[in-house]
């Protein structure tokens, strides 16, 4: 896989002025594999079952109370309805996170940082 696609990806992820946990990066990986309910999920990325909520919360972009205080959630990649096979909720992802997942597949070109060109380049 290309990195820089990679690298692509996880900027879409990123919220402004927040990080996203890597645990949230991986949830929405293995959602957009197919993992489509909380029971799989837990058991796939071996958290504990409120460990595993609270990455889905974010990824809905539910807020969370925290020590007194809301914590924001994220921008909604994820959206739940009922599973039409099992008990419980089903897991997808929402068009803005279908909108991430597609710069996976979208060809990324690398921009030089500065306009200085380089005199002696270590890596060639």
């Amino acid at each position: 896989m290309d990195p820089l696609m990679v690298a692509s990806f996880l900027h879409g992820l990123r919220l402004e002025g927040r990080a996203v946990p890597l645990s949230a990066a991986e949830a929405f990986c293995l959602i957009a594999g197919g993992i489509d309910n909380l029971p799989e999920l837990q058991q796939v990325m071996g958290l504990d079952p409120g460990a595993t909520s609270r990455v889905v919360s974010f990824l809905r972009g539910r807020a969370r109370l925290s020590g007194g205080r809301w914590i924001k959630g994220g921008p909604g990649f994820v959206e739940v309805r009922r599973h039409p096979h099992r008990r419980g909720m089903q897991l997808r992802l929402s068009p803005a996170g279908e909108a991430v997942l597609s710069t996976l597949s979208t060809p990324v070109r690398a921009t030089p940082l500065c306009n200085t060109p380089a005199i002696d380049d270590p890596w060639k």
